[in-house]
């Protein structure tokens, strides 16, 4: 996989909880509070894991600990936006 389009992905994964608000019902008044420190807190996690897959990762020669460390990643941000979204 391209380093463009993996970086693109786990950008993508950081925005995951402003899908998921479009398309879930959000629990009671307690919730804007969960969306104002999860929604920051993913996308900066998504850019610190963009950016160690640019600079650090890229220059690895393994492809498997490469794969391997980019769908850790990629699990990491979409585990943590579905364990914090405040469902109904």
């Amino acid at each position: 996989m391209k380093g463009k389009l993996r970086i693109t992905i786990l950008l993508l994964c950081s925005i995951t909880t402003l899908v998921l608000k479009a398309f879930f019902q959000v629990a009671g008044g307690g919730a804007s509070l969960i969306f104002v420190l999860s929604i920051p807190f993913l996308m900066g996690l998504g850019i610190v894991f963009a950016l160690m897959d640019w600079f650090l990762i890229m220059k690895m020669k393994n492809l498997t600990i490469k794969n391997s460390l980019f769908i850790i990643k990629t699990i990491i941000l979409i585990g943590l936006s579905l364990s914090l979204f405040p469902y109904a």
